[in-house]
């Protein structure tokens, strides 16, 4: 069973630039490894035109695997209590979401990186590039947020620790049985929600 709390220190906690949550995140996630860098190193790669608007994962993890010697991996699929067997186990996770900004705004897409979790109180312990450092984020809310991007994830590791990570994710350790719960999760979601239940 997983402890009922956990905590994971040692993230380099970064406010984003403009635009820039995905390099920011990514540096935050790196430095808990003890890479030394922030988004600036991360985005140049990420995002050679700062008028690019998006990161997409696989981006992510080629500068993981290219720059910093240690590994990357990214799944859809994913559940809370993936991220809670992984947070446990000493990897924080990268997660891809939505959430509505202000009326101004509106809605955007968002990563965000999990650092610990703790069952009392029912939410994620975040480093946000957006929010700010150890923000606390509800279990059912982040679940509602995740659903825009079919519950993906990515999980940073040295490579000698490839073994373990693929023991924690069960299932999901095989990238096509991944996408196809994430497919079958997505058809049983849109045949049982409708309007904003859907955003």
């Amino acid at each position: 069973p997983l402890p009922p709390s956990v905590t994971l220190n040692g993230v380099a906690h970064e406010w984003q630039k403009w635009n820039n949550c995905g390099p920011a995140t990514l540096a935050m996630g790196l430095s808990y490894w003890g890479w030394k860098g922030d988004q600036v190193d991360t985005a140049s790669y990420l995002k050679p035109d700062p008028k690019d608007a998006n990161v997409m994962p696989y981006e992510m993890e080629a500068f993981v695997e290219e720059r910093s010697g240690l590994k990357a991996l990214s799944r859809v699929g994913g559940d809370l209590d993936t991220l809670k067997r992984l947070i446990a186990s000493g990897f924080p996770v990268i997660v891809e979401k939505g959430f509505w900004v202000s009326a101004e705004k509106g809605w955007m897409g968002h990563y965000t990186l999990l650092v610990g979790y703790d069952d009392n109180r029912q939410a994620f312990l975040s480093q946000d590039s957006y929010e700010g450092p150890d923000y606390l984020r509800d279990y059912d809310q982040l679940f509602a947020d995740w659903r825009a991007f079919d519950y993906l994830f990515i999980v940073l590791y040295p490579p000698e620790r490839e073994a373990e990570v693929l023991s924690l994710l069960g299932q999901l350790a095989d990238e096509y049985a991944a996408a196809q719960l994430a497919a079958d999760r997505a058809r049983q979601e849109t045949a049982n929600s409708e309007g904003q239940a859907l955003a």
